[in-house]
């Protein structure tokens, strides 16, 4: 059996080629069209799930930065406060984005549990797969799942304070 990294038209004619050199090889024998179709439906299946994780991504995106919206928005009179006191745009900003970390933290370690329990349960009932052995990949999934949740809450909670820290006092009542 091959692994998944060779089952394409290119590596499989790569390695007709090498095995042919051997002189105790006769003929190299596959299904040419069958290799070409799948190769095919993969690389559909793979540009509709990029499509359909992305706006699943968008989606979540949106709702992040609508929650962190509604929670500054209801401390705008906390923020214009500090402000009449004389607290500077950084002060005020940082315990909101501390805290909207912290959640989105809380967030990705719970996404990664429910991660590893599906990969968990893919390993069991499809143990070709080889999911938990591949380290790297299981590395690059974590990281990217820490690294959007900390990009996304900092960038939507810099930019909800952003804008109360803009407004005119007049202003806090619509």
């Amino acid at each position: 059996y091959l692994k998944a990294d060779f089952v394409t038209p290119t590596k499989m004619k790569q390695l007709e080629k090498q095995f042919s050199k051997n002189a105790f090889v006769a003929a190299v024998s596959y299904d040419k069209l069958l290799i070409n179709l799948l190769t095919k439906n993969i690389q559909r299946i793979s540009f509709w799930l990029l499509v359909v994780s992305g706006f699943f991504g968008l989606v979540a995106m949106i709702l992040i930065n609508s929650s962190i919206r509604l929670s500054v928005y209801s401390k705008r009179f906390n923020i214009k406060t500090m402000q009449m006191v004389g607290a500077t745009k950084s002060f005020i900003r940082k315990p909101f984005i501390w805290r909207s970390i912290k959640l989105g933290m809380i967030g990705a370690f719970i996404a990664l549990i429910g991660l590893s329990l599906v990969v968990y349960y893919l390993d069991i009932h499809a143990p070709s797969l080889e999911l938990i052995n591949d380290y790297t990949t299981l590395g690059y999934l974590v990281g990217g799942v820490l690294i959007s949740a900390f990009i996304i809450t900092w960038v939507s909670t810099f930019l909800a304070t952003q804008r109360f820290l803009n407004l005119q006092t007049d202003e806090l009542y619509y």
